[in-house]
């Protein structure tokens, strides 16, 4: 888990940008990941007044060709090792990234793992007010970027394992001061949404109507139980807008989320030296 502290300005968002540029470029390609967001463009992405391209380098050692299965690599002096067989690669489409292309092919099964391990890659911008809409697609395995289908991860959690599901909605209300319980609900039109019932009320909210702060500490919750995890997680500020009582619990639960092997990297950007403190 690393957590980057420092005052605005100071490049802390654009450290997750550079992991979100790279899989952006992966889904939709180079042009169309540098107008992305507030990118704003090519032009906009050149910075300090420098006139030349744009280049950085990803370190993986079959650049410019590639290797056919598993038998075959290739050292830092070059020197060829093992039976692979070593092809050579020209992309027609520069504007595409050749382990895109070549990762969709299952005889370049190493490139596949590796662009799926970038793939895997998740930066949460979350916003309560696209938590709060309710999506008409089907279920889905995880959070967007935003949390808009936030409802669709839980109806897809319900609908694989019921049991297991409300026994995680139990553990994240048990965290949640004043929600006695969170249960999914069904609405007519098949989609569900979640129930909360909040210590002193007599009728329930649902998801939509919750305030902004129990809408964010559940969608972390959330991406924290998560049955097959992203191995690389980025959370932007998760102070903001949470007490601080809570912050202290996610802290807590996010280092136990991840553990302590390799299988999961955690990068948290905050303006709170608590929340530092807290993660150690």
């Amino acid at each position: 888990m690393v957590t980057i502290i420092g005052p605005s300005g100071t490049g802390k968002s654009t450290i997750a940008d550079a992991f979100g540029f790279l899989a952006d470029c992966l889904e939709k390609g180079v042009e169309e990941a540098c107008d992305m967001g507030n990118r704003g463009g090519f032009k906009q992405l050149i910075s300090q007044g420098n006139e030349k391209v744009i280049r950085f380098e990803l370190y993986y050692r079959e650049i410019g060709y590639v290797f056919e299965g598993t038998d075959g690599w290739q050292d830092d002096e070059g020197n060829i090792t093992g039976r692979g067989r070593r092809v050579e690669v020209c992309l027609a489409d520069k504007r595409k990234l050749g382990i895109a292309t070549y990762g969709a092919m299952s005889q370049y099964n190493r490139i596949v793992d590796f662009m799926n391990f970038l793939k895997s890659w998740y930066l949460c911008y979350f916003s309560p007010d696209s938590a709060r809409q309710i999506q008409m697609a089907a279920p889905q395995p995880y959070l967007n970027r935003t949390g808009s289908n936030l409802n669709n991860v839980a109806q897809y959690m319900y609908r694989e394992n019921p049991t297991a599901f409300k026994a995680i909605l139990k553990d994240i209300q048990a965290k949640l001061q004043g929600i006695i319980a969170i249960e999914p609900k069904y609405m007519e039109n098949g989609q569900m949404v979640l129930r909360f019932q909040e210590k002193g009320f007599q009728y329930p909210f649902y998801s939509p109507h919750m305030s902004d702060g129990i809408l964010k500490l559940f969608a972390y919750y959330l991406l924290l139980h998560e049955h097959s995890p992203r191995q690389l997680v980025f959370i932007e500020e998760p102070e903001n807008g949470l007490y601080h009582h809570y912050l202290t619990d996610l802290a807590s639960e996010m280092r136990k989320n991840v553990g302590s092997g390799f299988a999961k990297q955690l990068f948290v950007t905050t303006h709170s030296p608590f929340f530092v403190l807290f993660v150690c």
